[in-house]
């Protein structure tokens, strides 16, 4: 009988060579590697089951493969997270809290809460708050950051030229893109920092649909740089800003990388009120 006809776990039953003697071997079933778990009481020297789970999400990150959900429980991580691994369209990584909101990312220092380098990624239900400048900071194509809570950045390190936001896509050469159904609130103090916006969004091809942003620095929604064919739609965008500085949602090209034209981008369907400085706004500089 072949061993991977079996079922696991069981039990062998071996025969020594001239000892005339039976060793019993438990074989314990393997971990999927599709399935990891973090919680507070873990530990990152577990294995990652539901009974065995990680501590921190940085432990997961390190762990996952293509395919692999990433449960995370509800509490408090104090970590700044970086997920560097890559899934593919048809098996994608996702992290996600098990409870809306109940997983609770506290970063600290002056940078990203968490940091995505990753490809083909979802970041679904956090609640992400800290001291730094950006939230969520993606640079992989094809990652959707969906359903989170980002608020209360500090911004602390002072309104450097890198600017900071909420959700932040800034690699100008990703693409496709989602930002759907986050709250986004706090980042900064309205009107202390022109670069420090609630989302921005500089790929081509993307989404940013059904969130609600108020009280960040200066932009609610800001699309610049290379991004293009962007729809923004059914988002609420308010009390962003101040007399002098940001508003609701801006978009424009025309300066670095260069050679963008803004087209087939569309703003639907928005609410954006009681933006001091100004509503919506398109821009459009030689380049």
């Amino acid at each position: 009988m072949k061993l991977r006809n079996l079922r696991f776990p069981m039990i062998i039953s071996i025969l020594v060579a001239g000892a005339g003697l039976k060793a019993c071997i438990t074989l314990e079933p393997p971990v999927a590697p599709r399935a990891l778990y973090v919680a507070p009481d873990g530990g990152d020297s577990n294995p990652g089951t539901q009974r065995a789970p990680l501590l921190t999400l940085g432990a997961a990150a390190s762990r996952a493969v293509p395919g692999s959900t990433v449960h995370v429980a509800p509490g408090t991580y104090r970590e700044n997270v970086k997920s560097m691994k890559s899934g593919t369209p048809a098996a994608p990584i996702r992290y996600v809290s098990t409870v809306k909101w109940g997983a609770k990312i506290i970063g600290g220092g002056t940078e990203a809460v968490w940091e995505n380098h990753g490809e083909h990624v979802e970041i679904a239900g956090f609640d992400v708050s800290g001291s730094g400048r950006n939230g969520i900071l993606n640079y992989g194509s094809w990652v959707r950051v969906v359903n989170n809570h980002v608020h209360d950045l500090a911004v602390s390190g002072g309104c450097s030229s890198n600017g900071g936001g909420g959700i932040v896509f800034s690699n100008y050469q990703a693409s496709d893109g989602e930002i759907s159904g986050n709250l986004v609130h706090d980042i900064g103090e309205p009107g202390t920092c022109s670069g420090v916006q609630g989302i921005y969004y500089s790929n081509l091809r993307g989404k940013i649909y059904n969130n609600i942003v108020y009280r960040a620095s200066a932009w609610g929604i800001h699309l610049w740089h290379a991004a293009n064919k962007v729809i923004v739609a059914n988002n609420t965008v308010f009390a962003n800003g101040s007399a002098t500085t940001g508003g609701g949602i801006v978009m424009g090209t025309g300066d670095a990388p260069g050679n963008v034209v803004m087209t087939e981008t569309k703003v639907i369907n928005n609410i954006v009120a009681y933006n001091p400085r100004a509503s919506i706004r398109q821009f459009c500089y030689p380049g």
